[in-house]
């Protein structure tokens, strides 16, 4: 065994080179040749958002447009031949499937998931694309990347810092990167089309923000909703939750009046336009990390959006024109701007043909290019 070192934005990072030997000669991996390159896409988690399944489902389906190989390694959606993994990322089979899959690509992309640690299960397969000498693209879709790069090792740091590309959705996220001296490129967030829904009549339907996580500021969204229902009686609340968050909610639920209040699993890839067809009002009211997906889905839906103004919040939103900024630790005024869209329709249609208009911008289609060209660099 020889060391092989990193020194391409690795930071001087040894890792440990085997080889393979065969007929008593040393066998030595090369790249795999195509006109386009062929892409593994690795998820880190077998608890893929919607969003993050829609994603990895339209870089397929761009790529094999582009007549170029994808194959997707993950437990549930498997690899292009249907074949599915049982194994987590991380056990002992999972490695051999990597290492038997990754010499065949050229590009290994790596996604961490919307609602899953940064870290997790996104290092292995950074470090064996790397020994294989492929180029390795580490796609962070994670809304607490902040958090999460607060509170690693100097190793993770160092291990990113190999990627040959760091992939991030809005300038936020970016700046997050940057001041671990990663540098990180800003591709934009694709949403899926959702254009079919037509918001009715404003009533006071409110949906919550998804995936919950513990950033979320849902004791903030319960006390504002509690001012909502002493003036709309009928008022409700719409929730999504994991089982990672249930017992956050189930904290926060106890001891208060339940009335009005449904709380919904996670949901599934096809249901935008289950979840967002009831909605009249959304509400994001996140106390930090990055601006979820399903915010920009909701206004792609034409649904009235209330924020805060946290991560890339204010990339997506201007206030008064795409939605409503409210602050994070104020319930009263964040009641106060969910009745002011229940009170006035004028202001309801303005901000939902606005969000509609911003949404557009986010599209697959305006987003796919970019990805193209960052494949291919």
């Amino acid at each position: 065994m020889t060391m092989h070192r990193i020194t391409a934005d690795g930071g001087g990072l040894a890792l440990p080179r085997f080889r393979a030997r065969g007929r008593g000669k040393a066998v030595t991996v090369s790249p795999a040749k195509s006109v386009l390159p062929s892409v593994l896409v690795v998820a880190n988690s077998t608890a893929l958002t919607h969003n993050d399944k829609y994603q990895i489902a339209q870089l397929r389906q761009t790529w094999r447009e582009e007549h170029a190989s994808v194959s997707v390694f993950h437990p549930d959606i498997g690899i292009t031949d249907e074949q599915t993994f049982t194994h987590p990322a991380g056990r002992l089979s999972s490695i051999r499937a990597l290492c038997r899959l990754i010499p065949h690509c050229d590009v290994v992309h790596v996604i961490s998931a919307e609602d899953s640690p940064l870290a997790e299960g996104t290092l292995l397969p950074v470090l064996l694309g790397r020994f294989f000498g492929r180029r390795v693209i580490f796609d962070c879709r994670s809304l607490l990347a902040e958090v999460n790069l607060d509170s690693v090792s100097p190793l993770t740091h160092q291990v990113l810092g190999a990627c040959h590309g760091i992939v991030v959705h809005s300038a936020y996220q970016a700046a997050v990167f940057a001041r671990c001296g990663l540098k990180a490129h800003v591709l934009g967030q694709a949403v899926r089309d959702v254009s079919e829904i037509s918001p009715g009549r404003i009533q006071p339907r409110i949906y919550v923000a998804d995936p919950l996580h513990e950033y979320s500021g849902l004791a903030t969204i319960l006390k504002a909703f509690s001012l909502i229902k002493g003036k709309y009686p009928r008022a409700e609340l719409v929730m999504r939750g994991t089982e990672a968050s249930r017992p956050d909610i189930e904290q926060n639920l106890s001891g208060i009046d339940r009335n009005g209040i449904e709380v919904l699993g996670p949901s599934s890839p096809g249901d935008s336009a289950e979840r967002f067809a009831g909605a009249d009002i959304f509400l994001n009211a996140a106390t930090d990390g990055d601006t979820p997906v399903s915010l920009t889905e909701a206004m792609a839906a034409g649904i009235p959006v209330v924020t805060t103004p946290t991560g890339g919040g204010r990339e997506i939103i201007t206030d008064g024109k795409t939605g409503l900024f409210t602050s994070a630790e104020r319930p009263a005024q964040m009641a106060q701007r969910v009745c002011d869209l229940i009170e006035s329709p004028e202001l309801s249609r303005q901000l939902s043909e606005g969000g509609r208009s911003r949404a557009g911008q986010f599209s697959w289609t305006r987003v796919q290019g970019r990805w193209l060209d960052f494949y291919r660099r």
